[in-house]
């Protein structure tokens, strides 16, 4: 059971200095800086217990039979999930740092932060209390959020990293509310990462969109500017390009950090204390989810490894400043996943936010997938063919997750003990080829047209394995084939023509690249002189009645004949 400390900190009598205290600056502990997105109802219970201080007692022989009276739940409705949403769609808050002042010492704030966490937690809790609401996995860790609040409060501007496929799912308004709470003059600035996957007429699209909603914005894609810096030579120009839309270098994203850094400090006024003399470097703080690219961006600026990059999300766990030059610092947030709305767990996890390596169930998040991608491309993809359809199935039906992973497991010879499909590691293969863009998805923005080959709101083009699809390789409709996509067929003939002349230029580049490989010397491969095949029998007889044989070692040897 549960009991009520007496002493005077609400933890059975022990100071703040005692062990029992956590989450302070000089407990003699060391914080957890590990990401929490799940949690079972007994650690969700345990931890918060911790956070309310309580201690622990144990009885025995003490039975109590505990019955909820709670009665199964159908399904909700739509309209009435999305109005529920609407409603409470405020609620869904970034955890406030509380004020504090120059006189406050670490214990006083510790204490202040475990109680401002606290109520946080117990409002989304009484939020998903809800039947009509489900809430997405967000992060559980206070020592995480502590990592959000330093690096809000030491930038002058926060900079969101966003995931250009679908920024609306990456992008947390509240973020921006909260930079504005702690300084007015704090701008927020989405860096729309991945841009490179995105054809100009959808980053035409979304430009449009985030210019009607007032939000500044940047097209950013980290692994063009490490290839471009490698090459040394600027990207293709393209001619009449909207200069909104197009993708900034290295040196043009750190210029425009920086005006509008100085920008900030302006705006905020001769008596903000950032305008000091000598004044110190300006800080642009690099938040988002994670798995967006905030540490490649800044490994692409720096122009060399300054931070580790993994494909498993969180790889970052404590904040870390780079100096790019005396008037500039960047500060890189561990990635941190907000709490929102959510149909269901799958989306996150195909979105590149949940750990693939910690999956349970793989086929929940690969069904998301395939319902993301146009019919057909995953087949063209792994170049698998599908089971023939039963007797009464709807042969315009999609494929289930079950069939297209079997069928990537046999292709790929993927097995278990005892010869059964491996699921799980083909499911895995399919969910990071999708996270790393050679499945392309991209969404459009709300009210948008998609066009190409998107038979949906969201528009997919398939990439070789490896490679990354070429911007300047994506085909867009005339305003003709676009105005004739009412029910005829060609719009599909048009995107599968403009499919397979992408897959054939990929394969063009695929071979150049082989032909271009040196071959491995002959004899890097150590292999041993074929052995004879007719050793040990007989290859002729003398007159004397004897006889030559081969030798083990493939020599002649004199045998005397039978």
């Amino acid at each position: 059971l549960m009991n009520q400390g007496l002493g005077p900190s609400g933890s059975g009598g022990k100071a703040p200095g005692d062990a029992g205290f956590r989450h302070s600056a000089d407990d003699g502990e060391k914080p957890n800086p590990q990401s929490v997105l799940d949690m079972s109802d007994l650690e969700e219970f345990m931890a918060m217990a911790e956070l309310q201080e309580r201690d622990w007692t144990a009885e025995r022989g003490k039975v109590v039979v505990i019955h909820s009276g709670a009665e199964s739940v159908g399904a909700v409705a739509e309209g009435d999930r999305r109005r529920a949403e609407a409603q409470h769609v405020g609620r869904l808050r970034v955890p406030r740092r509380p004020a504090w002042t120059a006189d406050t010492t670490p214990r006083e704030l510790a204490e202040m932060e475990r109680l401002t966490f606290l109520e946080w937690r117990r409002d989304l809790a009484r939020l998903e209390e809800d039947p009509r609401l489900t809430l997405s996995p967000f992060e559980k860790n206070p020592e995480v959020w502590r990592q959000l609040w330093r690096v809000v409060e030491r930038s002058e501007v926060v900079v969101q990293v966003v995931d250009a496929r679908d920024p609306l799912f990456y992008r947390c308004p509240d973020l921006e509310l909260y930079g504005r709470e702690h300084l007015p003059a704090k701008p927020s600035v989405l860096l729309l990462n991945k841009a490179d996957l995105l054809p100009p007429a959808a980053r035409r699209a979304w430009a449009d969109y985030f210019d009607g909603q007032g939000v500044k914005y940047i097209f950013w894609s980290a692994h063009a500017a490490a290839v471009e810096a490698a090459a040394e030579e600027p990207g293709p120009a393209r001619a009449g390009e909207d200069a909104r839309c197009r993708l900034l270098s290295q040196a043009e994203l750190l210029e425009r950090l920086e005006r509008e850094a100085e920008a900030a400090v302006r705006e905020a006024g001769a008596e903000d204390p950032r305008r000091q003399d000598p004044p110190k470097p300006l800080t642009v703080g690099l938040v988002g989810y994670p798995n967006v690219g905030k540490s490649s961006t800044i490994n692409a600026l720096w122009g060399e490894k300054k931070t580790t990059v993994s494909a498993t999300p969180g790889k970052t766990k404590h904040f870390q400043t780079l100096n790019m030059h005396e008037g500039l610092c960047v500060c890189d947030c561990p990635g941190l996943v907000f709490p929102q709305f959510a149909d269901n767990r799958a989306r996150m996890v195909a979105a590149g936010v949940i750990p693939l390596d910690t999956l349970t169930e793989i086929r929940a998040p690969v069904d998301a997938v395939i319902r993301l991608m146009p019919p057909g491309a995953l087949e063209r993809h792994y170049n698998f063919k599908l089971p023939p359809r039963r007797v009464g199935d709807d042969p315009n039906r999609l494929p289930t997750a079950y069939e297209v992973l079997r069928a990537i497991a046999v292709l790929r010879g993927f097995v278990v003990k005892g010869g059964r499909p491996d699921e799980t590691k083909a499911g895995r293969l399919l969910l990071r080829d999708f996270t790393d863009g050679r499945l392309l998805h991209y969404a459009m923005p709300p009210g948008s047209q998609a066009f190409g080959p998107s038979l949906a709101p969201h528009t997919s083009l398939p990439a070789e394995p490896g490679e990354r699809l070429p911007e300047s390789e994506e085909a867009e409709p005339s305003e003709a084939e676009s105005s004739s996509s009412g029910g005829g067929g060609a719009p599909a003939a048009v995107a599968e023509a403009a499919y397979r002349e992408d897959i054939e230029l990929f394969r063009e580049m695929e071979q150049e690249k082989t032909k271009n490989r040196k071959k491995r010397p002959d004899y890097k491969f150590k292999k041993k002189q074929a052995r004879s095949k007719n050793r040990g029998q007989l290859v002729c007889v003398e007159g004397d009645g004897s006889a030559l044989a081969t030798g083990k070692k493939g020599g002649l040897v004199r045998v005397a004949a039978s």
